[in-house]
């Protein structure tokens, strides 16, 4: 089950990656991928930080997502 939920995470993650050039989307997806691997306190600091990301630059933050999905990766195969 735990490796079905990772599963699932990385396809949604992958999903922000792919529709990353619609404005919002891509956002939206990864802040979802974010609530569920993340605790809470992680969440609202990556909210806000993608928050300000997006005021200020108009840009999410994209390096962030091939990260996530190296960790993923890792839990899952581990």
């Amino acid at each position: 089950m735990n490796r079905f939920l990772l599963l699932i995470v990385v396809v949604l993650g992958t999903l922000a990656f792919v529709f990353q050039g619609l404005p919002g989307l891509g956002t939206i997806i990864f802040f979802a991928v974010c609530l569920m691997i993340a605790p809470v306190v992680i969440q609202l600091l990556a909210g806000l930080i993608m928050f300000l990301f997006q005021i200020f630059f108009g840009i999410t933050l994209l390096f962030l997502i091939p990260i996530v999905f190296v960790i993923l990766i890792v839990n899952i195969f581990s």
